[in-house]
């Protein structure tokens, strides 16, 4: 009984033996399973920030493709008013060249009349000089007083149009 008290001990002692590496094996893999639990874990929050990251990129490609868009229209806008600016600019030029043009030609005109004018003037004032005082009838002398007036007034107009 004593050899199988031994036996029956010994096979506890195997058992328990058995037993404690068994939990020491379980205890073992726990821990392994919870350092593998909390690896996931890390892991996902990993995943969640790359895809985080990953959206906000694909939002910012967006955003400069969409401001890459409103700059190429805006460039276009603003050759296109450019070239309006360029023709309207060649318009007022061309405007301003024919105004020139004319003024040119008018002045040509204004400066003939008033050499005419002159002459004119000279000649009537050498023809006054040499006029001998005749006995000039009140018409007469209401005529040559209104054409003295037109002539004063003449001359206030041309004074007016000297350069």
């Amino acid at each position: 009984m004593e050899i199988q008290k031994q036996e029956w001990q010994a096979r506890v002692d195997a058992l328990t033996a058995e037993k404690e590496k068994l939990n020491t094996a379980i205890a073992a893999a726990l821990q392994e399973a919870y350092a593998k639990e909390e690896a996931i874990k890390q892991s996902a929050e990993e995943v969640g920030r790359l895809k985080s990251q990953c959206d906000e990129a694909t939002r910012q490609m967006q955003e400069n493709r969409a401001k890459e868009e409103l700059w190429k229209t805006s460039q276009s806008q603003l050759t296109a008013a450019f070239h309006n600016l360029q023709g309207e600019l060649v318009k007022i030029q061309n405007e301003h060249n024919r105004r020139d043009t004319e003024w040119t030609e008018k002045e040509t005109e204004w400066k003939k009349a008033k050499e005419s004018w002159e002459k004119t003037k000279a000649d009537l004032e050498k023809s006054i000089n040499e006029v001998v005082p005749v006995a000039v009838s009140a018409d007469a002398q209401k005529a040559l007083s209104v054409m003295r007036q037109q002539m004063q007034e003449l001359r206030t107009i041309f004074a007016g149009l000297r350069p």
